[in-house]
């Protein structure tokens, strides 16, 4: 345990970089300037666009992790030389070229005993990268065919991680002879790793499930049956999240309603539904009265849960569609038109991936064929109470023709400097599709261009902590602004507090779950980082 806190101090403490000038936002006078966010950013790659051919095949980019350098990973599926799929991940520098000291010439390639398609990954504090995703194969007891779970792990320079499992592979089997596809993968803040997915078996019927393995790639016996939760229900996972008291959380749709709705389903930490969440642990919400999909949640600091997908209004046509949530799951009735919004962006648009900024808005990448009737890279931002932000981009909308055939954004980080990078795939001449990014220039979130502040210094204590922290600071009793994050960066508490009579500033834990945290104190023109850990 200790090794992995040190680690994750190193790598998280640097991983906050990039949010370090966001975080002082609203105590310091900032500079302003408005009107370009939104646009290419021309020194990256080619004009703002990188596309990368690997091998002449077919190429498919799911999903990014953005690096404490500012460098991103790039993980996907290629066609091996035999034609079945296999694990793909790069590394891109900061102007947008390809890492030659990342696996071999700056790529990671490794072909299993089946069919792979890869569709999440994870980073873990101490650099090392999850890839996660199905093997189609044959069993070799039974001889049939099946879909499993498989998890690979890579060294941070790209090489396999042989501790990991099986020389680096984890295979996981849910529910006998089935045909499983894993969706998510998630690092929670103890450093296990939740895999989530769906299924079908031809004797039972679908299901889908959920795995928690040790940092190993053992199965933790604490969670489900065994390690394995799996639930008998027509549920398509598209998304998984964790809430900060280590609830899980996963969206999709295909459940409870009469047709496919907005569907959320709240797990206890063991695995076991919580009843305390809609009806029976699962929330449904039909949007449209036609057929709706849930693809993305974000849990906001207040604990409200922000879901994005899509619906079907007339049966021909995609919109884009928002929902936000109380804790309990019920709607909350402050967000778009009393609970949830659509929007129309005609007449196929789909959302894939979102991301928080700081200032409460939220950033969506996906695909839209509004342009030529071909599809193309979608950015769209939120205001974080509903409707388009039509300061960005083209009234709150970011088309981008890569000159391909067909183009799609299935992921997106935000570097330190507030820059968005999109990652999908493209279309070229010879129909293969390639790895594909586009980044963009943020220039309207509010932050501090005077560095001239001081740094504030303190010691927290106990460290590890139960139920509270304390801080020593020099007598001042005005208010200290308190930003906490867990191991992924998320904001896990924002707020105000002040010191006692012995110049002591405490903080309540209680609702933090076991793992690692970051803490920023800020006052006037100061500021701070410390590390704690939670153990209960």
């Amino acid at each position: 345990m200790d090794i992995f806190f040190e680690a994750a101090n190193k790598f998280h403490l640097a991983m906050l970089k990039q949010s370090y000038f966001l975080i002082i936002t609203f105590t310091f006078t900032a500079a302003l300037v408005f009107g370009q966010s939104g646009t290419l950013d021309a020194s990256f790659g080619n004009n703002g666009i990188v596309i990368t051919d690997f091998n002449n095949r077919n190429d498919n980019l799911y999903s990014m992790e953005i690096l404490p350098d500012q460098k991103i990973i790039a993980i996907g599926e290629t066609d091996s030389p035999g034609g079945i799929g296999a694990f793909l991940a790069c590394r891109y520098n900061t102007d947008g070229s390809l890492d030659i000291d990342f696996g071999e010439n700056g790529f990671f390639n490794v072909i299993l005993s089946g069919d792979v398609f890869c569709r999440a990954s994870a980073l873990q504090p101490d650099g090392r990268i999850i890839l996660a995703g199905t093997i189609y194969h044959t069993n070799d007891s039974t001889l049939l065919e099946e879909e499993d779970f498989v998890l690979i792990r890579l060294k941070e320079n790209g090489i396999l991680d042989s501790t990991f499992g099986v020389y680096g592979i984890v295979t996981t089997n849910l529910a006998g002879n089935s045909y499983e596809r894993l969706k998510e993968v998630f690092l929670q803040n103890d450093g296990k790793i939740l895999a989530a997915g769906d299924g079908f078996n031809d004797q039972v019927g679908a299901f889908y499930g959920m795995v928690r393995y040790e940092s190993s790639g053992q199965l933790d016996t604490t969670f489900g049956n065994k390690g394995i939760q799996v639930i008998w229900e027509q549920f398509i996972v598209q998304t998984l999240k964790l809430q900060t008291d280590g609830k899980i959380l996963l969206g999709g749709y295909g459940g409870f309603g009469p047709s496919d709705d907005f569907e959320l389903r709240r797990f206890e930490q063991d695995g076991q539904l919580d009843n305390s969440f809609g009806q029976g642990g699962g929330v449904h919400t039909d949007l449209s009265g036609q057929s709706d999909y849930v693809d993305g949640i974000i849990v906001e600091p207040d604990g409200k849960i922000f879901v994005s997908g899509g619906a079907n209004l007339t049966g021909g046509t995609t919109d884009l569609a928002f929902a936000r949530y109380n804790k309990d799951g019920s709607l909350d009735k402050s967000y778009g038109n009393n609970g949830f919004e659509i929007i129309s962006l005609g007449p196929l648009s789909n959302v894939f991936d979102m991301v928080r900024q700081r200032d409460g808005k939220y950033v969506l990448c996906g695909k839209s064929n509004h342009l030529d009737g071909l599809m193309h890279f979608l950015l769209i931002r939120i205001n974080h109470d509903g409707g388009l932000d039509t300061t960005f981009g083209n009234k709150g909308v970011v088309f981008t023709d890569l000159d391909g055939a067909t183009e799609l954004a299935r992921a997106l980080v935000i570097q330190d400097d507030n820059s968005i990078v999109l990652g999908g795939a493209s279309q070229a001449p010879n129909l293969n599709f390639d790895f594909s990014l586009a980044r963009y220039i943020v220039d309207d979130v509010v932050t501090s261009k005077d560095y001239n502040y001081k740094t504030l210094s303190f010691l927290i204590s106990p460290n590890p902590c139960k139920e509270f922290i304390s801080f020593n600071v020099d007598g001042s009793t005005d208010a200290y602004h308190c930003i906490v994050y867990d191991m992924s960066g998320c904001v896990v508490m924002d707020e105000i507090f002040h010191t006692n009579t012995e110049s002591k500033l405490k903080v309540d834990t209680n609702l933090l779950i076991n793992g690692y945290y970051t803490i920023l104190l800020e006052i006037k023109s100061m500021k701070g980082l410390a590390s704690f850990v939670v153990e209960k």
